[in-house]
């Protein structure tokens, strides 16, 4: 096995980039990942932290080349600060992912050695009254990645190590232009790359290491969309929920703070809450889709007790490996 050059694979982040660009609607957002939903600009002194564990189904049927992930652990945290931007400095967001997890590959009667995957990210983004415009964000990816037509154990998966950053311009509040910095850092040398890419079109815009966290704060239907610039095809894509499910689900994890609603022991079911059932369409030729099961807000919208938390996220490997299953394990929020 050799490591590979890679611009832009991310196989195992929450949400996968998708295809066609163009003009979408302006999306209303709130602050619904707040226990005040209301709470729209005043959101000093509020952050969260949420944890998750993450899980490997396989596919009911194997084949000769197969892949085990185990002792996967997802985090996700903001907080509100100050942000350098264009006009100087503004409040806004700033929000860190990390996923780890070991990852092993199986070619009939022989296996790799377990090795581990780590892909963090940040991202920087303006208030609700902004629209959550992005003003920059980086991630950083070492992962071991399996490929489609496998002969033997040698030629099975390839290594990935490289790290992006994106800062974006704006004309009055519309993202304009992505300044991209790409580092191979699997090559040697590993010269950071820079290019420019125009970011054409109306409508909502989001970076897309803060997906998710915007996600929590829309009004959900079928068909709604968004912009976001894709790292892969190095253009502006749309997002778009193929179905909008409204159903029940059990939960079970550490709420800290004054509301210990659902703590976890062993054999306790834990709560049956509403929830939103969420499937994202995937473009481009993956021709699958990614599953995002979100607490329901309160009618009360001050007293959203649980966030609208995503507590489930169902995310499929390619080349039909089986699936990974985030599991919300840990919420600590304030406000």
């Amino acid at each position: 096995m050799k490591k590979r050059n890679l611009a832009g694979l991310l196989l195992l982040a929450p949400l996968v980039l998708l295809s066609a660009c163009g003009g979408v609607p302006e999306l209303e957002i709130t602050t619904k990942w707040n226990r005040d939903a209301t709470l729209g600009n005043n959101v000093d002194g509020t952050s969260e932290t949420l944890e998750y564990r993450v899980e490997y189904q396989a596919p009911e049927e194997k084949g000769d080349f197969s892949v085990a992930y185990t002792n996967g652990v997802y985090t996700s945290g903001y907080t509100v600060e100050s942000i350098k931007t264009e006009k100087g400095n503004e409040k806004g967001y700033i929000l860190r992912t990390s996923l780890e997890i070991d990852v092993q590959f199986f070619y009939r009667e022989q296996q790799t050695a377990v090795m581990h995957d780590v892909t963090t990210s940040e991202v920087q983004f303006l208030l609700v009254g902004d629209k959550l415009r992005p003003i920059r964000s980086t991630k950083s990816v070492h992962e071991n990645v399996p490929f489609r037509n496998v002969n033997s154990i040698k030629d099975c998966y390839g290594e990935y190590d490289y790290e992006f950053a994106i800062e974006y311009d704006s004309d009055d509040s519309t993202i304009t232009k992505a300044d991209v910095t790409f580092t191979d850092r699997s090559s040697d040398g590993g010269e950071p790359v820079k290019n420019e890419y125009p970011v054409k079109g109306k409508g909502t815009f989001l970076d897309n290491e803060e997906i998710l966290f915007a996600l929590r704060g829309m009004k959900y239907s079928e068909g709604l969309s968004f912009r976001t610039f894709n790292t892969t095809m190095k253009n502006v894509s749309t997002v778009a929920l193929r179905s909008v499910q409204e159903t029940e689900q059990a939960i079970s994890f550490k709420l800290d703070g004054e509301n210990s609603l659902v703590p976890l022991s062993e054999g306790e079911e834990g709560a049956i809450i509403p929830v939103y059932q969420i499937e994202l369409s995937l473009g481009g030729n993956i021709g699958q889709s990614r599953t995002v099961v979100i607490a329901k807000q309160n009618d009360k919208g001050s007293e959203n007790v649980y966030h609208c938390v995503p507590v489930s996220i169902y995310s499929p490997l390619l080349y039909s490996l089986g699936e990974l299953r985030f599991t919300l394990q840990r919420a600590t929020f304030t406000k």
